[in-house]
């Protein structure tokens, strides 16, 4: 499904809604893995997971549904969509129960790998769940806060190239992201409603100097 552009909040600030569905759910010995282009100003990329092709011209911001897959060893390569150039190619040991994202990240030249683990629930009966990543490069720390509940914190210390994740009772969330300390507001995500055992993941991507800055919201079912 190709994201819709909802709202823009400020100059070169956008957001993008996706909605992503598992193939099938993570297992105690599967579990489950998705891919995302977090990598500026490069073409689109071909993925491959121990030597077959799992996604085709995956474009900047774009993510893939879970798969789920035995837990161990998994060798996943990238090349440049239709071409035979190897852009990066890396082994990941991925223990069982847990969910992963893997992304490639950078900004031109040659990208990189990395794999964020998050915990295999959907929340409680009570509670959702709310990941959020920082794939804003040259940016540094980011805060990310809930403007509408006295400024509370979601998560503070945000670092470039990491992952945070919490349950909370659900309540209609507008998220609002600053540099760590600050106030002055890089970037909003529009108001959403989550619901009880669902899980809803946040990508923070984008090039302040540049491109501007994009927050990528995902529903994971």
């Amino acid at each position: 499904m190709r994201p819709s552009l909802l709202l823009c909040c400020v100059a070169l600030v956008s957001i993008l809604v996706q909605r992503t569905f598992a193939q099938s759910l993570p297992s105690s010995t599967s579990v489950g893995v998705r891919f995302m282009n977090a990598a500026l100003n490069l073409p689109s990329a071909d993925i491959f997971l121990d030597g077959k092709k799992v996604s085709g011209s995956l474009g900047y911001t774009r993510i893939t549904p879970y798969q789920a897959l035995p837990s161990g060893s998994h060798r996943i390569r990238v090349r440049p969509s239709g071409q035979t150039q190897l852009w990066v190619a890396k082994t990941f040991l991925l223990p069982p129960g847990a969910r992963y994202t893997v992304a490639l990240l950078g900004v031109g030249g040659q990208p990189t790998l990395s794999v964020f683990a998050l915990p295999l629930d959907t929340g409680t009966a009570d509670k959702a769940r709310l990941s959020l990543f920082n794939f804003l490069p040259h940016v540094g720390s980011m805060d990310v806060l809930e403007p509408d509940f006295l400024g509370a914190a979601v998560k503070k210390g945000l670092t470039y190239s990491s992952a945070a994740s919490r349950t909370f009772i659900p309540r209609p969330q507008r998220l609002k992201v600053v540099s760590s300390g600050k106030a002055t507001s890089l970037l909003s995500v529009p108001r959403f409603v989550p619901v009880a055992n669902h899980a809803y993941s946040v990508f923070l991507l984008g090039q302040k100097s540049s491109s501007g800055l994009i927050a990528v919201q995902v529903e994971d079912r």
